[in-house]
């Protein structure tokens, strides 16, 4: 049996062992059967550049994109050292502009090494209507407090959002009130107790994720931050990397002691 002659079900099967960048070399345009498969996995497919040579990333670009632009759903970026200037590459193509991927759900950001590429970036994620979950790392880049306002402004923009990873470099305080954080590297006491406060007055919060380990804290501070966390009521999901060289009482979460419990379905320690 040729490979054509497949039932949907197996050629399906065989795309999920495949990345979308692979399905697009391998299938795209040979006829209007495979064209139609390809649409339904693309719908559930991660377009992930991370790992791709330039001279296969300007291809896609130049060759698939521009009639994939209302179908894919979730793609990752990145100005690493193996992928210098992809990001900008991508967002100034002549063939299609990153604010026409009206579906898209996910976007992933690695090594953003410029305050104007990340302008350019939030101003063009401000035309994504479905997008739901931005996930930033831009260490590279040295911000003062007015960026820093900018930025969040540009993400509290983002009206779909529901979930957001920033690892970001900042030595001053920022608010955070108006988005749904899920934070990395928080190394200062006085800036997790903000991103609590902050966080009480988002009623739409489910997921928490913190990275707090360069945090020397007591007993006191680590009931302070318990309590505050049992007063996210709507927590579904909460993932914590944080050392602490004591028993650490998070009864809170139990049914009789916080209204949390009722809807908490995950807590990790790490």
């Amino acid at each position: 049996m040729r490979f054509e002659e497949l039932p949907n079900e197996i050629i399906y099967e065989i795309f999920d062992y495949l990345s979308a960048i692979d399905l697009l070399r391998c299938f795209f345009n040979l006829n209007s059967r495979f064209n139609k498969l390809l649409d339904q996995q693309l719908n559930k497919s991660h377009l992930d550049f991370r790992r791709i040579s330039k001279v296969n990333f300007d291809y896609i670009c130049e060759k698939y994109i521009s009639s994939l632009v209302d179908q894919i759903t979730s793609i990752h970026l990145s100005d690493d050292n193996d992928t210098p200037r992809q990001i900008k590459l991508f967002l100034t193509h002549d063939n299609f502009k990153l604010r026409q991927f009206i579906h898209l759900k996910s976007i992933s950001l690695s090594c953003v090494q410029s305050r104007q590429l990340l302008y350019q970036i939030m101003i063009e994620c401000s035309y994504l209507p479905c997008l739901t979950h931005f996930s930033l790392d831009s260490r590279g880049i040295e911000m003062d407090e007015n960026d820093a306002e900018y930025f969040v402004y540009y993400l509290s923009e983002l009206s779909e959002l529901i979930y957001c990873y920033l690892d970001i470099s900042w030595e001053f305080e920022v608010n955070f009130k108006k988005f749904s954080p899920s934070l990395s590297c928080v190394q200062s006491r006085q800036l997790l107790y903000q991103i609590m406060i902050e966080c009480s007055y988002l009623p739409c919060l489910t997921h928490f994720s913190l990275d707090s380990r360069g945090i020397e804290m007591d007993e006191n501070d680590a009931e302070y931050f318990v309590y505050y966390l049992s007063e996210l009521s709507e927590l579904i999901y909460c993932y914590l990397d944080i050392s602490w060289e004591f028993e650490v009482n998070f009864k809170k979460f139990s049914p009789n002691e916080s209204h949390i419990s009722t809807s908490l379905k995950y807590l990790t320690l790490g």
